[in-house]
């Protein structure tokens, strides 16, 4: 019997020496001694794996005990190669307090689709330039680009192709383009179009896509505010390698970046689609501004610029030339867009 008694005392040891050294073993994200309250997750998913400060801690639903203290709650569920369903929340834990978090996942886009959105982003490096017709050119519309004024911008990311039907269907759910094909401009949508794109695109990858302003478009179409006359080149022979105008579009869209870029790889800032940007219509100052915003409100026009397929001339699709739509910023077939970001919104 005694020897019975002392062999159960050792292995109860053994078992309990086991379990010690088995919480001290788990992550320090959890708490061994048991006087924290545990964190209990669901979701609108059942399935979706849930991660404490990037550990997975299980499928959704799931309960745990961490230790007190701040953590990221991330919540996730593929769809497809490009889209998951996905939940992130600060959340703190605090000894003798449970938590509760019932989580409702939104659709963005994987890491895999937003590392392919960054390779068609370009990254501009800021500097200071002459803004508007540097060459003086003695056009009708030339007033409108003066006085020639400096400008300095910071660094930010512009789209090297203008947005495609593609893209705005994939967001949108729908094409509202007249010239139709996957990899041609959208065309055909009015401002507000455009920013519940942005909106929507914003969910979508949990970033701040906006348009460009106007300084950072004619910044961005020169090159790095070089002094080009249109985007690419300063000879007029060579126009139709690096623009689509009436002289060679044949009255369409055509398909983006078949033309040749400019020297930081962007393609089609002259011609193609008039593109809309950031600001509405203003006279220029002769004052020097940095990161001018434009007006916001749009109280006369919308602003474009780059020209399009549409316009006859060369001069229409100057780097320096400011189209403009009216008040209600319409959508028409030669009116598109392309979109800019932050360098501190991107990862990838």
């Amino acid at each position: 019997m005694k020897s019975l008694i002392s062999e159960y005392r050792t292995k109860s040891i053994y078992i309990i020496l086991l379990l010690g050294l088995g919480c001290m073993a788990l992550t320090p994200l959890f708490s061994c001694s048991g006087d924290v309250s545990g964190l209990q997750v669901k979701c609108n998913e059942k399935g979706a794996e849930v991660f404490l400060d990037g550990k997975s801690i299980g499928a959704c639903p799931v309960s745990v005990t961490p230790k007190a203290g701040k953590y990221i709650l991330t919540i996730k569920k593929g769809i497809d190669a490009d889209t998951l369903l996905f939940y992130e929340s600060p959340i703190t834990m605090q000894e003798g307090k449970p938590l509760k978090v019932n989580a409702k996942l939104s659709q963005r886009y994987s890491e895999k689709a937003l590392k392919e959105m960054d390779s068609n982003f370009v990254l501009v490096k800021g500097g200071c330039f002459q803004m508007g017709d540097v060459f003086g050119d003695n056009y009708s519309h030339s007033i409108r680009e003066r006085p020639v004024h400096d400008v300095c911008l910071d660094d930010f990311h512009i789209g090297r192709f203008e947005v495609t039907q593609k893209e705005w269907q994939k967001v949108m759910g729908n094409n509202p383009s007249r010239f139709v094909s996957d990899r041609q401009p959208v065309e055909s949508v009015s401002w507000d179009d455009i920013q519940k794109f942005i909106g929507r695109l914003n969910e979508l990858t949990g970033r701040r896509y906006r348009l460009p302003t106007e300084a950072e478009w004619e910044y961005s179409a020169r090159s790095g505010g070089k002094q080009e006359r249109w985007a690419g080149t300063n000879n007029e022979n060579e126009l139709t390698e690096y623009a689509w105008y009436s002289k060679n579009s044949e009255g369409t869209t055509h398909l983006v970046g078949l033309k040749r870029p400019n020297a930081i790889g962007l393609y089609d800032m002259s011609g193609n689609v008039s593109e809309m940007v950031q600001d509405g219509w203003s006279e220029y100052v002769a004052a020097p501004q940095r990161n001018p915003q434009g007006p916001k409100e749009f109280r006369h026009f919308c602003m474009t610029r780059g020209g399009s397929f549409f316009f006859g001339r060369s001069d229409q699709v100057r780097v320096f030339d400011r189209g403009s739509t009216r008040s209600q910023c319409p959508g028409t077939l030669d009116i598109g867009f392309r979109l800019v970001l932050s360098p501190s919104q991107t990862k990838h």
